[in-house]
C-alpha cells in the first residue's frame, strides 16, 4: 500500500509539472532581456516618469518661445442704452445702439535682466535630470526583475534537487527490501526510509510552492496575468568566475558616482535651483518691452453723407420799423447708414511703444523669492549629498557581501565534497552491516544539506556579483 502511495504522489507531482507547460507552437521562451524589456514597457514607475520627463520637454519649450513676440486679438459687440459715447464719432448720444470693435496687440520682451535665458538654461537642465530620473527608474527595475528571475531559476534547482533525493529514497527503499527479503536486514529498518521518503516529499511540496510564487512575482514585475503560464530560458550554466577580492570600496565607488544616474540627475537640481536665484534676482531689475496695437471700430449710428439738398430758409427782419423777410440757400448734408467694412477702414487705428517696469516696493515679494530660490539650492545639495552616502553605504555593503557569499560558496563546495565521501563511506559500510538504515539516513540528510546550501550559496554569490555589476554601471546578464 506505501508503495502506491508513493506512485500515486509521484503521478500527481509529474501531472502538476506538466499542467505547468505551455505545448502550443507559438509558445514564448523568455530570456531575461525579454523579461526587463516587458517590465519597463508595462511599467507604471516607468510611465510616470516618462510623464514628468514630456512635461519637463513642454516646460523648455515654453521658455523658448518667451523670446519671441506674442501676438493676440479680440473682439467685443455692445448693446447701448440711454446716454452713452459713440467709439466710431466720441460722441455723447442718447439713443440705443449698437457697436463692436476689433483689437490686435503685440508685444515682446527687450530687457528682464536675463530671465528668459537663465529660464532656458534652468528648462534644459530640468530636462536632463528627468532623462537621468528615466534611466535609473529602468535600472531599478531590471535589478528587481534579474533579482525575480534568479530567484525563480533557484527554486527550479531547488524543486530538481528535492526530486532527486525523493528518487534516491524510494531507491534506497527498494534495495533495504530486498536485503529485507533475503533477512539481512531487520524489519523495522523499512520504516525509517518510509518515514524519510514522506519528508522528502513535503520538501518537494515545499518548493513546487516556492517555484509558483516566484514565478508570482516575476510576473507581477512584469504586469502579466497570473494565469499566464510562462518558461524562462535557463542558461546552461552561471559564470562564478568573478572575484569581489580584487576590488576595492573606493574603486567601486568612483564607478558607481559616474553610473548612478539617480546621482547625476541630483547633481542637476543643483544646477537647476542655481539658475533660479538668477532668475529670482531678475525680478530686481527693470523690465524693458516694445508693444505695438492695431484696432478700429464700428456702429450702427455712424452715418456718412452721400450728398447736399439745397434749402433755402427765411428769415424776418425790420429795417427803420419796417418787418422785411430774407431768403438763404443752405446746403444741408444727406446722410445714409455708413456700411460695415468701410467703418473698420475709416476708423483704423494703430501705435507702437515701448514700456518700462520699475521695482520699487512689491510687498516684499521679490526677496521673498530670492530667499526661496536659495534654500532651494542648500535642499538641492543637501539631496545630493543623501543620494551620495546612500550608493556609498549599499556599494560598501554590496562589496561586503559579495565577498561574504563568495567565502560561503567555497566552504559550501569543499562541504558538499566531504559530505558526499563519507556518504559514499557509509553506503559501504550499511552494505557490509556495520551501520543500520537510521545511521545512512543520518548521514545522507547532512549530504542533502551540504548540496541545498551549495545551490543557496551558488545563487546567492551570483546575485551579489549581479548586484554589484549594477553599481559598476553594467548591464544586467545571465552570462558575461
Amino acid at each position: 500500500m506505501k508503495n502506491l502511495a508513493i506512485l500515486i504522489f509521484s503521478f500527481l507531482i509529474f501531472h502538476s509539472a506538466i499542467g505547468q507547460i505551455d505545448n502550443s507552437p507559438n509558445k514564448r521562451v523568455w530570456t531575461l532581456e525579454a523579461c526587463i524589456l516587458e517590465a519597463w514597457n508595462n511599467s507604471l514607475a516607468v510611465k510616470s516618469t516618462e510623464y514628468a520627463k514630456e512635461f519637463a520637454d513642454i516646460n523648455l519649450t515654453q521658455s523658448k518661445h518667451a523670446r519671441y513676440p506674442s501676438l493676440n486679438g479680440g473682439s467685443s459687440m455692445f448693446f447701448n442704452f440711454g446716454r452713452s459715447i459713440d467709439p466710431t464719432t466720441n460722441e455723447f448720444v442718447t439713443t440705443t445702439f449698437i457697436s463692436n470693435n476689433w483689437s490686435l496687440n503685440t508685444g515682446m520682451t527687450l530687457f528682464n535682466a536675463g530671465r528668459i535665458n537663465n529660464t532656458i538654461k534652468q528648462s534644459r537642465t530640468d530636462v536632463k535630470a528627468s532623462e537621468l530620473d528615466l534611466e535609473q527608474t529602468k535600472n531599478d527595475i531590471a535589478l528587481q526583475v534579474s533579482t525575480a528571475f534568479l530567484n525563480v531559476l533557484f527554486s527550479i534547482e531547488n524543486l530538481k534537487n528535492a526530486n532527486l533525493q525523493l528518487e534516491l529514497s524510494q531507491e534506497q527503499l527498494e534495495q533495504t527490501q530486498q536485503l529485507i527479503d533475503i533477512g539481512t536486514r531487520p524489519v523495522n529498518e523499512r520504516l525509517d526510509i518510509e518515514a524519510q521518503i514522506a519528508t522528502r516529499q513535503q520538501t518537494v511540496i515545499v518548493n513546487q510552492n516556492a517555484v509558483d510564487n516566484a514565478y508570482l512575482l516575476l510576473k507581477q514585475l512584469m504586469r502579466l496575468d497570473p494565469d499566464y503560464v510562462m518558461e524562462l530560458d535557463a542558461p546552461d550554466s552561471i559564470d562564478l568566475f568573478s572575484n569581489p577580492d580584487i576590488l576595492t570600496y573606493d574603486e567601486v565607488y568612483r564607478t558607481a558616482i559616474k553610473t548612478q544616474k539617480n546621482i547625476a540627475a541630483a547633481e542637476m537640481r543643483v544646477k537647476s535651483a542655481e539658475l533660479g536665484v538668477k532668475i529670482a534676482n531678475s525680478g530686481k531689475y527693470p523690465n524693458i518691452g516694445l508693444g505695438g496695437s492695431l484696432g478700429t471700430n464700428y456702429s450702427n449710428q455712424f452715418r456718412r453723407i452721400i450728398g447736399f439738398n439745397t434749402i433755402r430758409q427765411s428769415q424776418e427782419v425790420f429795417f427803420n420799423g419796417q418787418s422785411a423777410t430774407i431768403g438763404t440757400d443752405v446746403e444741408v448734408p444727406v446722410f445714409e447708414n455708413n456700411p460695415y467694412f468701410n467703418q473698420l477702414d475709416q476708423n483704423l487705428s494703430y501705435g507702437f511703444g515701448v514700456n518700462m517696469n520699475i521695482p520699487i516696493y512689491n510687498n516684499y515679494n521679490i526677496s521673498a523669492n530670492v530667499q526661496r530660490a536659495k534654500l532651494n539650492i542648500l535642499n538641492s545639495q543637501n539631496t545630493l549629498q543623501q543620494t551620495q552616502d546612500l550608493v556609498r553605504n549599499n556599494v560598501t555593503t554590496a562589496l561586503a557581501n559579495a565577498r561574504a557569499a563568495k567565502l560561503a560558496y567555497e566552504a559550501s563546495l569543499k562541504s558538499v565534497d566531504a559530505q558526499n565521501a563519507s556518504f559514499e563511506n557509509a553506503k559501504q559500510r550499511y552494505e557490509l552491516g556495520s551501520i543500520n538504515s537510521f545511521e545512512l539516513t543520518s548521514i545522507q540528510n547532512q549530504l542533502e544539506t551540504a548540496q541545498v546550501n551549495l545551490l543557496v550559496s551558488k545563487y546567492d554569490f551570483f546575485f551579489k556579483m549581479k548586484v554589484l555589476d549594477f553599481y559598476m554601471g553594467q548591464p544586467m546578464r545571465l552570462q558575461n
